[in-house]
């Protein structure tokens, strides 16, 4: 049974358009609206792997109840502390090959609100053992509240799954998560280095092992990625593909391992699942979105090489 965590969800809204130009009117070609966050695009990966998915965070006003509802017709368990402001809007405008996106902030967490999360979160710990968190924080919270939540699943003996980016990421590191996913870039600002090869990036990635992270996975996008643990270092050779679209190809791939870590499988086989998964969305138009018979296919494809 997996929880996953997205404290500042939104509606992502997606206008496709032949072209686009500032200062123009434009009609869509196609309008979709969907739950977003990267949480939630993990937990919609995790229920099309056929996996018990709960996802909590933070929900409020009109575009949270539409939030929560299309949650619910996704057929995805939802958990969400009410808060007293407005769940935001995302938008992204998809033009010749091209993504603009437009990002609101998204509403101040009260402390009140805060701490009242917190006590849902230790209750739910007491059922879910695996916990996936994603995303940016919102405002109002502290940039070490990560911690906070590592802090509690620990106490209650929970892998906690995080995959965000600069100062939360770097302040989690003092407790630590048992699993990390940043990419090069994100690696990059963490270690405070220009890492131009595979050798530097394992060095760096196994450097956050020895700080307690138990598994640092590095995505390096089209050259593949990596874990590393204690031991071992697993270095993913990907098929290529025609890529549609990268949007929730992270999430994915940490919807894969958990799911895999979740069910026993080996490092290696969790590994491939994870790959598969975020490929698989890169080959469909959705965020998010994978398809079982393309993760299957591709896992056969994947070469994994060990290093001790």
């Amino acid at each position: 049974m997996i929880l996953t965590i997205t404290l500042n969800p939104s509606i992502d809204i997606r206008y496709n358009l032949a072209h686009f130009n500032l200062g123009e009117v434009h009609r869509a070609l196609e309008c979709e609206k969907t739950a977003g966050g990267k949480g939630l695009n993990v937990a919609r990966v995790i229920n099309k792997l056929g996996t018990d998915v709960l996802t909590t965070g933070f929900l409020g006003g009109k575009l949270g109840e539409d939030l929560a509802g299309k949650l619910n017709n996704q057929g995805i368990k939802n958990d969400f502390e009410k808060i007293q402001g407005e769940t935001r809007n995302c938008i992204n405008i998809l033009h010749e090959q091209m993504s603009t996106e437009v990002l609101e902030s998204g509403p101040v967490i009260l402390e009140e609100e805060w701490e009242n999360f917190k006590k849902k979160f230790k209750d739910l710990t007491k059922q879910y053992k695996f916990i996936s968190a994603s995303g940016s924080l919102p405002s109002g919270l502290k940039s070490s509240s990560y911690c906070e939540l590592i802090k509690i699943a620990k106490e209650n003996g929970c892998k906690f799954f995080l995959d965000t980016s600069g100062q939360p990421l770097k302040e989690s590191l003092d407790y630590p998560p048992y699993f990390i996913k940043p990419n090069l870039e994100e690696l990059e600002k963490l270690t405070g280095k220009s890492l131009k090869n595979m050798d530097e990036i394992v060095a760096e990635a196994k450097k956050l092992n020895s700080s307690g992270v138990n598994i640092v996975a590095v995505t390096l996008g089209a050259k593949g990625s990596l874990i590393a643990t204690e031991n071992k270092v697993f270095i993913a050779k990907i098929p290529k593909v025609e890529i549609l679209n990268t949007v929730g190809c992270g999430d994915s791939f940490v919807a894969g391992f958990i799911t895999g870590i979740s069910k026993d499988m080996s490092l290696t086989e969790a590994f491939k699942l994870a790959i598969g998964c975020s490929i698989s969305n890169a080959l469909l138009p959705g965020t998010g979105s994978i398809n079982i018979d393309i993760v299957n296919e591709l896992m056969k494809k994947i070469e994994i090489t060990i290093k001790e």
